[in-house]
């Protein structure tokens, strides 16, 4: 059981260093520099490793950088462009921060005591064992550059929802913080390997987040879209009566407008034309001893009817004589 113990902590270390290479690239690799610096037997790391990482000037190199990218993600413009420069810088480091503790494997295999078994045995199970221990390493590169990817990923997600919520202003806040967790995650990972467990769990619940987020719901989201586009366009007879009809309640608008500031341009109906030389021939109902008006003629002298028998007759015949000519 402690023998698995130690391969579970070993692994997890590696997958936490990996991880917070997404977080703060520089910073994680400083730090297992300076660890390899002070105690060369607790990452045990090969010579070439050493001198990528621990020596004097990766050091010094690996601590500039990190200080120009804390101040540069102080700055809301500058810090998207050092995110998406790093997403191809990110995948690198992981390797280079896997390769610096994968020492901690061998060590767990010296511990279980592949070393110390008898050569007889040995030299029937050392080539699988070792082939073993090699596809560990391998696998464990290959899940880390995917997990600094995504904890890459997710940090951006964070940093955009600081960016909308706070305009820019929480951004340091945000560096900070991620400053904080990456040095108490790969702190806590080496010197504490059994809390490397959780750490490395929780960087794979941020993943997970990562890919739901970038894949799933966005994917989901582009479907929602493709589906009114395809509603749309299989009911164009719709939206055209649609848009027949408001153009019709348009062109109506603009006529009752125009009609009511041009009057005049309103359509009135042709008064009826009489003759002057017609005359009106009397109803049934007018009686015997009232005489018709005759027609209007301008030169016409004849007898009229008195206004006592004007009020007499029935019905008020209003003509309108519209002249010849």
């Amino acid at each position: 059981m402690g023998e698995i113990l130690d391969y579970l902590t070993s692994s997890a270390v590696s997958l936490t260093v990996s991880g917070n290479t997404g977080i703060s690239p520089f910073l994680t690799l400083f730090l297992l520099g300076i660890i390899e610096r002070s105690d060369p037997t607790l990452l045990n790391m090969d010579s070439t490793m050493e001198e990528i990482l621990a020596s004097v000037p990766a050091i010094g190199l690996l601590g500039l950088l990190t200080i120009l990218e804390f101040v540069g993600k102080c700055v809301p413009v500058i810090d998207e462009m050092i995110d998406s420069v790093e997403v191809f810088i990110v995948p690198v480091l992981s390797i280079l921060g896997s390769l610096g503790t994968l020492g901690l494997l061998d060590l767990a295999a010296e511990a279980a005591g592949i070393d110390d078994i008898g050569q007889e045995r040995q030299l029937s199970s050392s080539s699988w064992d070792d082939t073993t221990l090699t596809a560990i390493k391998v696998t464990l590169i290959i899940i880390g550059v995917f997990l600094s990817l995504l904890i890459h990923l997710f940090k951006m997600l964070i940093r955009l929802i600081g960016l909308t919520v706070c305009v820019g202003i929480c951004q340091p806040c945000i560096t900070i913080v991620e400053i904080f967790l990456t040095i108490s995650g790969v702190l806590l990972a080496i010197y504490i390997r059994e809390i490397a467990i959780a750490t490395a769990i929780i960087l794979i619940l941020a993943a997970a987040f990562a890919i739901k987020w970038k894949f799933i719901d966005k994917k989901d989201g582009d479907d929602n879209d493709d589906d009114n586009e395809e509603n749309n366009e299989q009911s164009p007879s719709t939206n055209t009566a649609a848009t027949a009809t408001l153009e019709n309640a348009a062109s109506k608008n603009d006529q009752e407008g125009n009609d009511e500031e041009n009057p005049s341009s309103k359509t009135n109906p042709e008064p009826t034309k009489v003759s002057p030389s017609a005359p009106i021939e009397p109803s049934e109902s007018t009686p015997g001893n009232a005489q018709l008006p005759p027609a209007f003629n301008p030169n016409y002298d004849g007898p009229t009817i008195p206004e006592s028998e004007v009020e007499k007759l029935p019905v008020a015949l209003v003509v309108e004589v519209v002249p010849d000519g």
